[in-house]
């Protein structure tokens, strides 16, 4: 089933940045345009900030049963695998995220995890967000 997520932010440049996770066949493809820009930069690996505000997003859906556990589970395993191999997407030194030159161009997939897996994962993520 498609699942599509779709938000907005301000860079720190002031420029408006939309951002959209869709999640189809077990692939997160995510998409990010700026104001201005006429073409969507897809991402092979997202940048951390937009994997751990989809995750926030997911919480809440997930709360109002909007979102599925099996989502939130693989949003989470993506947030530790990139965090385990070190993020590419970020400029060295810097902490600020590059534009699309390091992640663009390709979709990735999750694993699947068994349902009382997600279902813990998800009921230890809200408790630690809820504190």
């Amino acid at each position: 089933m498609r699942s599509q997520h779709i938000w907005t932010e301000r860079e720190q440049s002031g420029r408006k940045r939309e951002v959209r996770a869709t999640k189809f066949g077990g692939l997160w493809r995510f998409q990010a345009k700026t104001a201005g820009d006429l073409a969507w930069t897809y991402y092979e690996r997202p940048l951390l900030t937009d994997l751990l505000t989809l995750k926030k997003i997911l919480v809440r859906k997930y709360q109002r049963r909007r979102a599925s556990s099996e989502d939130l589970a693989a949003v989470e395993k993506l947030i530790e695998e990139q965090r385990a191999n070190g993020s590419e997407c970020v400029a060295r030194g810097s902490g600020l995220p590059r534009r699309a030159d390091a992640c663009a161009t390709k979709t990735f997939t999750t694993g699947s995890r068994a349902k009382n897996q997600s279902k813990s994962i998800v009921n230890s993520s809200l408790s630690r967000l809820l504190l």
